[in-house]
């Protein structure tokens, strides 16, 4: 009777350690179950105080917990395993604006009930601005219009998109209205490096040649973008319009990457003018095979050239003659002495590193090539510009 005891107190113990092991596990693991029915591991630290685990009615895993200072909007909160992009509208600077969100094909809203400085953080950071000094503004921006898709977001304030947050089911707000879509003002814009392109449908055909990532539909790599151009047959339908489609969408996935002579590395966003021409000229001849022109494509976000100071894409901008300053080209056999930037090459400004490498010929026109090989190499890297503005190449 004591030996039994004795093992029925050892298996209470067990239990109770595999108990303990088991909840501390939950708290900090959540397992994501994929459309395949196969389960993958995502790390999500639990940080707030009473959080425990649960699953739907669906399955899916859910978080509840007893905290005071956010409740959640639903029995159904939970993790997205999708991301959905996000952007700002209708601010005077990138950088604030209306958050609106794309779900299922279509741009909306999020309702300021419930939205804090830790949501603002999340949406700050998905769009490359500092967290750090992202403010929430109210309905500063005016209302928007579609659907309004979230409310009573649950964000920690660390996680990477909208979607990694908790929040109630997409488009259940029925308490909400447009005059209660929440603004914010973000920080700073934090870029990457500059990358080359090697997406082929643009890479060959754009005036420039180094992009950013992310772009603004959430893509880190140009795989992605590849995959997605030939998916969606985007090359017929950039061969199909004139060439402000192929400007616009290679711009608006492959953003130019801008390095200004400080330094300072930005991000030039398509021009609202070149994507209004692009639809003009390419919205018919999509709807003549069936397509239509994407949500995604919303010309009305997009900044004004003439408000940025051409802090946008768009080819037809002409840029300023500058004088030369290329040593190599500072020669008689080089009647010209203006030239306007970027080059057949790609290359932005005479100080770039890689119009540099120019100076390797230096050494060979001193041996006394024919004048008119550094006619042919100086109009490649500075061309003549015109009077109208335009670079003869």
């Amino acid at each position: 009777m004591q030996l039994v005891s004795v093992q029925l107190l050892f298996f209470q113990v067990l239990f109770v350690q595999l108990l303990f092991f088991q909840l501390l596990f939950a708290q900090l693991l959540v397992f994501q179950v994929t459309s395949t029915g196969s389960v993958s591991l995502a790390v999500r630290r639990v940080t707030r105080a009473g959080w425990s685990c649960t699953t739907t009615a669906s399955g899916a895993p859910s978080v509840t917990t007893s905290s005071t200072t956010k409740t959640p909007p639903s029995s159904a909160a939970r993790w997205d395993s999708v991301v959905a992009p996000v952007r700002l509208a209708g601010g005077t600077t990138r950088q604030e604006g209306r958050v609106e969100v794309r779900y299922n094909g279509k741009w909306g809203t999020i309702c300021e009930d419930g939205f804090d400085g830790n949501d603002a953080k999340v949406v700050c950071r998905s769009l490359g601005y500092s967290a750090d000094d992202a403010v929430v503004t109210g309905s500063t921006y005016g209302t928007g219009t579609g659907p309004i898709w979230l409310t009573s977001l649950l964000c920690e304030g660390e996680e990477d998109e909208v979607t990694d947050c908790r929040h109630g089911n997409w488009g259940v707000t029925s308490s909400c209205k447009h005059s209660q879509d929440v603004s914010i003002s973000c920080g700073k814009p934090y870029y990457g490096s500059c990358e080359d392109i090697d997406v082929a449908t643009c890479s060959s055909r754009m005036p420039y040649s180094q992009t950013i990532m992310p772009n603004s539909e959430g893509q880190y790599e140009q795989t992605e973008v590849t995959s997605m151009f030939h998916n969606a047959h985007f090359d017929d339908i950039i061969n199909g319009c004139q060439a402000d489609t192929m400007h616009f969408l290679c711009s608006f996935y492959l953003p130019k990457c801008h390095q200004s002579p400080d330094g300072t590395t930005t991000v030039l966003r398509p021009c609202r003018e070149l994507c209004e021409r692009a639809r003009a000229g390419c919205g018919p001849i999509l709807q003549t095979s069936g397509q239509t022109w994407q949500d995604a494509w919303d010309c009305s976000v997009l900044p004004l050239a003439s408000q940025t100071n051409n802090g946008c894409f768009d080819p037809a901008i002409t840029a300023p003659c500058e004088p030369i300053t290329l040593p190599m080209c500072l020669h008689d056999d080089v009647t010209w002495n203006e030239t306007r930037m970027p080059n057949l090459l790609g290359q932005e400004s005479q100080t770039s590193d890689a119009l540099q490498l120019s100076q390797a010929w230096t050494a060979q026109l001193s041996l006394g090539c024919h004048g008119d090989l550094r006619v042919f190499l100086c109009s490649m890297y500075v061309p003549r510009c015109m009077a109208d503005g335009k670079a003869l190449h």
